[in-house]
C-alpha cells in the first residue's frame, strides 16, 4: 500500500501517511469496515508520533521548522483534526462557540465547489455587486493555497467571509457567522491579559508574526501562543475578519474590524489589536474564523 510508510519515516513522511490512511479509511466506515488489526497498530502509532506536534509537550520535542513541515504534510494526506467538530464554547457568552482555528483551504473549497460564487442567495448585495464587479471565482492566489489545505484561507474579502458562513449554516443545524468584538475578546482575553497566552512577549515559538516563517503556517502548530479557552492562532498567522467597528455606521463599503495580527504584522499580535478595512479588500494576509450559534 503506497501510503505505508518505510522503515524510520522522517516526521513528515510520517504526517503524509496518517492524513492518507485517515482519508482513505474514514468513508468505509460506512460499511462497517474495520483496518486489518496491523494497519490498526500502525494507525495508531502514526498518530502518537504526530498529533503531539500540536500540543505543549509535543511541540516541544521537535523544532518549529519540523512541525510546520509535518503539519503540512499532514494537511496534503487529509489533517483528521479538520474532521471533527473544532468549535469551542464561550463562557461568556451563552450559546456561542467560536472555531478553534481560522477557516482553512479545505474547509473553504467546499463552498467554491457546491457553486457558493454562483449563489446569490448567498451573498449581500453590497457582496453580489463586488463580486460581479470583480469577477471573484475563488479567494486571490487560490491555485497557489489548494497545495495547503490545512493553513487558513487567505484573499478573503469580507464579503466572501460572509458568504461562506451562510453557506455553512446550511450545511448544519447551527447559524454560523462572523464573530463579535465581544466573542473575540472573550477568546483572547477574558482576564484582560495582553496576548492570548498571557503577558509574555510574543517569539517564535508563541506566533507566526512579523514575517518570521515568511507566509501563512498549517493551523495549530503554535501551541504555546493559543488562548486560555484552547482557540489556536489568534495572534499573528493571519488578520481575521470580524463585524464593523465600534461606532462605524453600516452600510455599502463601511470599514469592518480584522483582529490579532497576522504573518506580516510585528506590532499588532496583542489580543486588543484590531484594523479597520474596506469589506472588498482581499490581501494575502486576510483571512477568518467563525462563531457558531444555537439555533
Amino acid at each position: 500500500m503506497a501510503a505505508l510508510p518505510g522503515p524510520s519515516p522522517d516526521l513528515a513522511s510520517a504526517a503524509r501517511s496518517l492524513g492518507i490512511l485517515s482519508r482513505l479509511l474514514a468513508p468505509m466506515s460506512a460499511y462497517d469496515y474495520r483496518p486489518k488489526p496491523e494497519i490498526e497498530t500502525l494507525l495508531a502509532g502514526l498518530r502518537q508520533r504526530i498529533l503531539p506536534i500540536f500540543t505543549l509537550e509535543g511541540a516541544a520535542r521537535e523544532t518549529l521548522k519540523d512541525r510546520i513541515a509535518a503539519a503540512g504534510a499532514l494537511g496534503q494526506g487529509g489533517d483528521p483534526r479538520l474532521d471533527t467538530d473544532t468549535f469551542i464554547p464561550l463562557p461568556g457568552c451563552p450559546g456561542v462557540a467560536l472555531g478553534k482555528y481560522p477557516v482553512t483551504v479545505q474547509e473553504f473549497a467546499g463552498f467554491i465547489e457546491a457553486g457558493g460564487y454562483d449563489d446569490f442567495e448567498l451573498w449581500s448585495p453590497e457582496g453580489w455587486q463586488a463580486l460581479q464587479q470583480a469577477k471573484w471565482a475563488a479567494p486571490a492566489s487560490w491555485e497557489s493555497q489548494t497545495g495547503h489545505p490545512n493553513r487558513p484561507v487567505t484573499g478573503i474579502s469580507w464579503y466572501e467571509a460572509e458568504a461562506w458562513c451562510r453557506w455553512a449554516s446550511r450545511q448544519g443545524g447551527h447559524t454560523v457567522r462572523l464573530p463579535t468584538a465581544e466573542e473575540w475578546r472573550q477568546a483572547a482575553m477574558p482576564d484582560e491579559q495582553l496576548y492570548p497566552w498571557g503577558y509574555a512577549e510574543p517569539d517564535a515559538e508563541r506566533a507566526n508574526f512579523n514575517r518570521n516563517v515568511g507566509g501563512p503556517t498549517p493551523v495549530g502548530v503554535y501551541p504555546a501562543g493559543n488562548g486560555p479557552l484552547g482557540h489556536c492562532d489568534l495572534a499573528g498567522n493571519v488578520w481575521e475578519w470580524g463585524e464593523e467597528l465600534a461606532g462605524q455606521p453600516v452600510g455599502p463599503g463601511a470599514g469592518r474590524v480584522l483582529h490579532g495580527g497576522s504573518w506580516i504584522s510585528a506590532q499588532n499580535v496583542r489580543a486588543a489589536s484590531r484594523r479597520r478595512a474596506h469589506p472588498a479588500n482581499r490581501y494575502n494576509s486576510l483571512g477568518f474564523r467563525c462563531s457558531r450559534v444555537q439555533s
